[in-house]
């Protein structure tokens, strides 16, 4: 075939390319579609294995691709691709260059890339750029899967394609374009009249999300207001479509994902087609958890901060375009601007109704005064007070001053004069009676006003009236009141202290009645034993009978639980004589415990807890041991079948608080914790376990003075005693005992040594009251082998030492008519300094004993005392 021959024949194959993609271009109106239909013609006339066209990113460098014809068994590039990923020749491209290589592996362009060409059926390529204003903004490109040669009328023939079918999608874009344009302001308008309607902002937003999400045919669309923390936010109100559930609630942002954090808050929307693909799984589930999977969310931001969201989403994936990005970015303005001018209005609205509720609940009027025209306008409230109905015409003559009372008409005058006085304006803040004009009744007016100059010259005068009717009288009465206040109040509270002395008669009644009615109970059955005992012995003894050992041993066991009541009473009165001593608690703890194991019975575990570096304390250890072993006994009590008691130390600090409620210095304290797992107590019962006599043991079970005596010898010792407790888990006594000062720790007590009786070459004067008292104290004395000699009084002793009488000892009470003990030791030490003495008493009254503690030096033997007791003590003391 001659050259001629084939031209032609090429040229009728053009004209038929042509023909055909002309008829296209007629018959579609998508220019998505139209550029395929290009491809597809182009494709099946050059038999290649894809024709594609795409829009080109020169910065990018990339080439997004809606649509692609591809030969059977060909795969579509539709997407976005980096030119750079498969060679260099983006940069012909970029100068408007058409890239053709028939083979890439041959091509220098083409070669690095050449693998990843031919992976996309891509070896041969013809790259068509098509430029536009001297752009390059477009390409049509061609692939062959192998090796090929392109000829000349081919590339001509890509070129005309190129150009016609760019030229052909333009002017159906630009055609799309003023449909969707149309569309659009069509929308917006349909909005705006609905918006206009909305008479609140929730209105708004609800005709808003609802004509926005049908237009736009999402699955929801909805609105939000973000929190101050800039990460939670509420959505307010939503439009679903059917199938698809409302999402009002409270959520986090942070919830859902990085992305949405980093672009909302810079004021960037969050696009997202398929968060399936584009977000880490977490971030995937919280949005496909409310039914979302593709989103846009629209911010808005207010002074630098993220203020509220827009947003709207489909429960399937989606393309979102640059057309729905752009709506709604418009309707979000529309709206947001739209309700500040709501939210302003009902502000206003607001503030003018409170402004009216406030004048009205205050009884405030309103008037407005034009100086120059002499117009007055009173408001209802104003003309009231001047005994006017609200359609009265008002005048200032004829109805301001002529309403006023005339003792205070000329005032009032004056001082609206001196406010609209230019060259030096008063303050208006006058109070006036009015005489109502048409009532006749009289009122108490306070009026406050301020004028407005212009030119030299007051233009307006402006201010309220308030009604003081009621403040008046109350004022007046007020002072006929405070002429007879004195005497009223001299009057109540005079009654007030006598209830009050009447109300501390009974209740101190009540206390002694339940102390004296305890006391007497229990004193009874102890000195029925011993009445009994002696009785008993005495009828033996009368008919010979020497067999009376256990009645004397009886009535001894009585006077002892006597002698212990006694001690329980002065200790939870706070009055036992203590003698302190500085020592350490986990020592005597230590020492305890045998003690403690063996009266708790086997059943009870005894546990101790030391706490290390603990502070030392000062009191009586004595009565400390016997604090902690009625403790030790209550608790054995609380656990009839068996349990665990543990006895722990540790340092404590009491702040102000605490200190303030337990009645204690603020400071350091030493605690002494004592934990039972028994029956608990109610709360009722640790209200009352401190009250003497109060007991929840059987009968004769105990005397109710166990608890009542630790809380005394503490509240003497300067601490506190706290119980914490549970029904059925136990309960815990905490004593808090105040730190001792710094020094050694005193020596502890020697075990007891055999007392040995005295001699008759030493001689002890007992110096006594009571007859009887004096006498058994002789006669046990003398028992103990002492030269006695007994005093009456403690005049008889001074007389008796003055006159050369020098006893070894001076033994003494210390409660006695016209001289006490420590009077009489006062006066026998100027005599006789060295002289010891031993003081004996049942009730100090702080003779030897000062803030419950006895004097340093001052010995003493509390009565009732034993046998063994006074021959110990008083060895002790003439042995020193």
């Amino acid at each position: 075939m001659s050259a001629s021959s084939s031209s032609a024949k090429g040229k009728i194959a053009n004209a038929a390319i042509f023909a055909a993609l002309g008829d296209r271009i007629r018959e579609i109106s998508n220019p998505d579609d139209l550029a395929y239909a290009a491809a597809q013609i182009l494709g099946e006339a050059l038999q290649v294995s894809r024709v594609g066209y795409g829009e080109i990113d020169k910065d990018r460098e990339t080439i997004t691709i809606d649509r692609d014809w591809n030969a059977p068994g060909i795969q579509s590039l539709a997407g976005t691709l980096h030119f750079r990923d498969y060679g260099s020749y983006i940069d012909d491209l970029k100068r408007g260059e058409t890239v053709v290589f028939e083979d890439a592996e041959k091509d220098p362009r083409a070669a690095p890339g050449a693998k990843a060409l031919k992976a996309i059926s891509a070896q041969a390529v013809v790259n068509m750029p098509v430029t536009e204003y001297g752009g390059f903004v477009a390409l049509l490109y061609l692939n062959h899967a192998s090796p090929r040669v392109w000829t000349e009328e081919e590339i001509a023939l890509i070129s005309e394609v190129a150009q016609r079918t760019r030229t052909a999608v333009e002017r159906l874009r630009a055609e799309q374009a003023l449909r969707q344009n149309a569309e659009r302001l069509a929308f917006l308008d349909k909005l705006g009249k609905a918006s206009g309607l909305a008479t609140d902002a929730s209105a708004l937003m609800r005709v808003s999300t609802r004509l926005l999400g049908e237009h736009l045919g999402v699955s929801i669309c909805a609105y939000a207001d973000m929190e101050p923390d800039q990460d939670h936010f509420t959505i307010r109100g939503d439009w679903s479509a059917s199938g698809s559930p409302s999402i009002v609630g409270s959520y986090s942002l942070a919830d859902f994902g990085q992305l949405a954090v980093s672009r909302l808050r810079a004021g960037l929307p969050l696009i997202v087609n398929d968060n399936r693909n584009e977000l880490a799984p977490h971030e995937s589930e919280t949005f496909q958890s409310i039914g979302i999977t593709a989103t846009i969310c629209m911010p808005l931001v207010k002074d630098a901060r993220l203020t509220a969201l827009m947003a709207i989403h489909d429960k399937n994936a989606r393309v979102w375009t640059e057309q729905e990005l752009a709506l709604l970015k418009e309707v979000t303005e529309r709206c947001w601007a739209h309700i500040e001018r709501v939210r302003s209005q009902e502000a206003a609205r607001e503030s003018e109704e409170r402004l009216r509720l406030a004048t009205n609940a205050a009884s405030i009027g309103i008037w407005d005064y034009d100086p120059i025209s002499g117009r007055l306008q009173w408001d209802d409230r104003c003309k009231a007070l001047f005994g006017l109905p609200p359609n009265a015409e008002v005048r200032y003559e004829e109805t301001f001053l002529a309403g006023l009372h005339p003792d205070d008409r000329e005032n009032a005058d004056d001082a609206v004069r001196r406010a609209l006085n230019p060259g030096e304006p008063a303050a208006f803040d006058i109070q006036y009676r009015t005489i109502g004009l048409n009532d006749q009744i009289e009122r108490w007016i306070a009026a406050t006003g301020s004028a407005h100059f212009e030119d030299g010259r007051a233009t307006r005068f402006i201010g309220t009236v308030i009604d003081i009717t009621a403040r008046k009288r109350t004022e007046a009465a007020l002072q006929t009141l405070n002429a007879t206040l004195e005497q009223r109040v001299q009057e109540e509270v005079a009654e007030r202290a006598r209830a009050e002395d009447h109300l501390r008669q009974a209740q101190k009644m009540e206390a002694v009645g339940q102390l004296t009615g305890g006391i007497a109970h229990d004193f009874n059955n102890m000195l029925a034993v011993v009445i009994a005992g002696l009785n008993l012995t005495q009828r033996k003894l009368a008919k010979g009978e020497t067999d009376v050992i256990r009645f004397i041993e009886g009535a001894l066991e009585g006077a002892q639980h006597a002698a212990e009541l006694t001690k329980r009473l002065l200790a939870f009165s706070r009055q036992q004589p203590l003698a302190p001593k500085r020592f350490n608690l986990n020592r005597l703890v230590s020492n305890m415990s045998e003690l403690l194991t063996r009266t708790l019975g086997e059943t009870i575990k005894v546990e101790t807890v030391l706490g290390a570096g603990l502070w030392q304390v000062e009191a009586d250890p004595a009565q400390l041991e016997s604090a902690l072993l009625n403790l030790a006994v209550n608790a054995r009590d609380a656990m009839p079948g068996g349990g665990r008691l543990t006895i722990e130390t540790g340092n404590a600090h009491i702040d102000r608080p605490s200190a303030k409620e337990y009645f204690l210095p603020e400071g350091q304290y030493v605690l002494i914790g004592v934990t039972d797992t028994g029956t608990g107590m109610t709360s009722d019962v640790i209200k009352k376990a401190f009250d003497p006599f109060y007991t929840t043991k059987g009968v004769g079970k105990g005397t109710g003075l166990g608890l009542s005596q630790v809380y005394g010898f503490v509240r003497q010792s300067g601490g506190h005693v706290k119980i914490y407790s549970e029904v059925g888990v136990g309960t815990t006594m905490k004593i808090y005992l105040p730190r001792a000062a710094a020094g050694p720790a005193e020596e502890a007590a020697k075990p007891p040594q055999t007392v040995h009786g005295g001699a008759a070459t030493e001689l002890i004067m007992v110096v006594e009251d009571d007859n009887r008292v004096r006498a058994m104290a002789v006669e046990a004395l003398r028992e103990l082998g002492y030269s006695v000699a007994a005093m009456s009084s403690p005049r008889d002793a001074l007389e008796a030492i003055r006159g050369g009488s020098v006893p070894d000892l001076l033994f003494t009470d210390v409660v006695m008519p016209e001289m006490s003990g420590r009077e009489l030791v006062d006066q026998v030490e100027a005599l006789r300094p060295a002289l010891k003495v031993l003081f004996t008493t049942g009730y100090t009254r702080n003779a030897i004993v000062h803030n419950g503690t006895l004097d340093r030096g001052t010995e003493l033997l509390s009565k009732p005392y034993t046998m063994d007791e006074l021959a110990g003590k008083v060895r002790a003391i003439l042995d020193r």
